[in-house]
């Protein structure tokens, strides 16, 4: 980059923790976080005079509920983060800039998981942990969706349909 251009990016991360014992094979712990990670990029040459930026930050809620019964650990929860992507724009800085603006649509999405384990103490020196955990992904409106047919190249030229999803609104089907 020319000596002109300037980077500048930040990372901002924030969690608050709930512990609760139940009794003394029992407890939970509440995890509230937040996430936040964003760069600038700034010219200040006049003729490509730009800034572009880019931002996403994550919400988060987790639930761990953990009993201990003997040998066994056995430990149930749930994780849920909210995303919320910018994923970029550039703007001229000056009159005479040779950028033209751009700015992606943001995106939203969710993904929640919930898992379930044993860990298992089988003497001193081995301990056997199984577990499962089951994630979705799921991408969230506003956004419009096309579809396209099938069988050839997605492009402009083979668009057939398309679908406009509300704020919120889960998205289904393929881009």
């Amino acid at each position: 980059m020319p000596s002109d251009t300037t980077f500048v990016w930040q990372n901002n991360l924030a969690s608050l923790h709930l512990d609760h014992i139940f009794n003394e094979r029992a407890f939970s712990t509440l995890t509230l976080g937040y996430g936040q990670y964003a760069y600038q990029v700034t010219d200040k040459d006049p003729n490509t005079a730009y800034k572009m930026k880019y931002q996403i930050s994550y919400p988060s809620l987790k639930a761990d509920f953990n009993y201990h019964h003997g040998r066994h650990k056995a430990e149930v929860g749930i994780n849920s983060t909210y995303y919320q992507l910018s994923p970029g724009s550039i703007e001229p800085t000056s009159a005479i800039s040779n950028v033209k603006p751009i700015s992606i649509v943001s995106e939203q999405s969710l993904e929640n998981a919930f898992y379930v384990s044993d860990g298992f103490d089988w003497n001193e020196k081995m301990h056997v942990d199984a577990g499962f955990r089951m994630s979705m992904f799921s991408s969230l409106g506003p956004s419009k969706m096309y579809q396209y047919r099938t069988g050839l190249p997605l492009s402009n030229q083979t668009v057939v349909d398309s679908v406009m999803y509300p704020a919120g609104k889960v998205l289904l089907g393929e881009a």
